[in-house]
């Protein structure tokens, strides 16, 4: 295990104890993170997920089951599919047995995993994640730019063109939006500067 702070956040979080089956999880889950062709869906996104589910407003039990969501939302991501979502969901449904959860815990983490595939919700937990998982597009300037210059890394096997046809018409769906996040706080403290780092990144499509 390469990641013992990242699987610390994780047990922390979900309120786990240290054992054979939270070892063998995680050890499996870090397997998918590092593969050769991530470059922004890895164990670093977790992490800050994590920091950000640390920092939320929310009850003790709502953290374990987002502290879930966050290790399990992207652990199958292939860029050539548009099941990634499903995949994901189904890859953490026997592991969330073992550990123990309560069958509607495991019903809520699936859900909320399979929102991330439109990030769009009418449920308040599965907004405040799916602002977590977007919280990026309001980041520096600086830190945008790293972000989608790895996307593209990511989907380097589409041709150029097509990729910036993909790309632009995911940023347009967003600033079409009446606002970018869906919670409130995430409104006031992302929505002005993604607005900013998309029409930027737009000029460069």
């Amino acid at each position: 295990m390469e990641n013992k702070h990242i699987y610390q956040d994780w047990l922390t979080l979900s309120q786990l104890a240290d054992n054979a089956i939270t070892i063998a999880c995680f050890n499996e889950v870090e397997k998918r993170y590092t593969q050769e062709d991530r470059y922004y869906h890895t164990l670093i996104h977790i992490k800050d997920l994590f920091d950000h589910i640390k920092r939320a407003s929310v009850s003790k039990l709502e953290k374990q089951l987002l502290a879930h969501v966050a290790l399990f939302h992207d652990v199958i991501y292939n860029s050539r599919t548009t099941d990634n979502e499903f995949q994901s969901a189904e890859f953490a449904t026997p592991w969330l047995k073992q550990l123990g959860l309560e069958k509607t815990h495991q019903e809520i983490i699936y859900k909320i995993i399979l929102a991330t595939s439109n990030h769009i919700s009418s449920n308040p937990l599965t907004q405040l994640f799916l602002d977590m998982d977007l919280s990026i597009l309001g980041a520096s300037p600086k830190k945008y730019k790293e972000y989608s210059d790895v996307i593209r890394k990511e989907h380097l096997q589409i041709p150029l063109l097509l990729y910036k046809q993909g790309r632009k018409r995911f940023l347009k769906q967003m600033l079409q939006r009446t606002h970018i996040f869906q919670t409130r706080a995430y409104q006031t403290s992302y929505d002005v500067q993604a607005r900013i780092n998309i029409q930027e990144e737009l000029k460069t499509l």
